[in-house]
């Protein structure tokens, strides 16, 4: 009698020691995402530069915001961990029923349309391609091999993205 009892205690104790383990330690969910091409591409800005994909359902959000573009090379790799003080990436995740999402670059936008609330998604590794050519005041960029996380350690990779001559050297009013 005496064994069974304290073996069904360690067995209870070993369950309890996992459980909390297992509940203390963030399980990562990694989810690979790509922008097709009936996503909607914006761009604007003067000396801050903004650049925003949005998916066809309005359920993905990337957003690209670059500083000081005049002290960038016209054409140069980042890896943007090393440039947060210029180079910011966004990466936004709305629930199924979203049917909308503001356009950064947009000074018509309706007012009786809000997005729901989206999973914000922040920078973790990745490289971004800029490349610019000011006499037409266009910029292409393309992000390569960008992981974000959440609050909640989940993880979003994005392998490949462009924005391809984006007309800029003009901002929403």
């Amino acid at each position: 009698m005496r064994k069974s009892f304290f073996t069904i205690i360690t067995i209870i104790l070993f369950t309890v020691v996992i459980l909390i383990y297992i509940k203390a330690s963030p399980i990562s969910i990694i989810k690979n995402y790509q922008f097709d091409s009936t996503s909607k591409l914006i761009g604007c800005g003067i000396s801050i530069f903004y650049f925003q994909k949005i998916s066809k359902n309005s359920q993905h959000e990337l957003i690209i915001k670059i500083n000081k573009i005049d002290s960038l090379p016209i054409k140069k790799e980042f890896v943007l961990n090393q440039y947060s003080k210029f180079i910011n990436v966004y990466y936004n995740e709305y629930p199924e029923e979203n049917r909308y999402i503001n356009e950064i670059c947009n000074d018509m936008r309706d007012l009786n349309k809000k997005p729901l609330p989206p999973n914000k998604y922040y920078l973790k590794t990745g490289k971004i391609l800029i490349e610019w050519d000011k006499s037409k005041m266009t910029i292409s960029i393309q992000i390569k091999n960008i992981l974000f996380e959440d609050h909640s350690k989940n993880q979003v990779h994005l392998g490949l993205e462009n924005f391809k001559n984006i007309n800029v050297g003009w901002s929403a009013g």
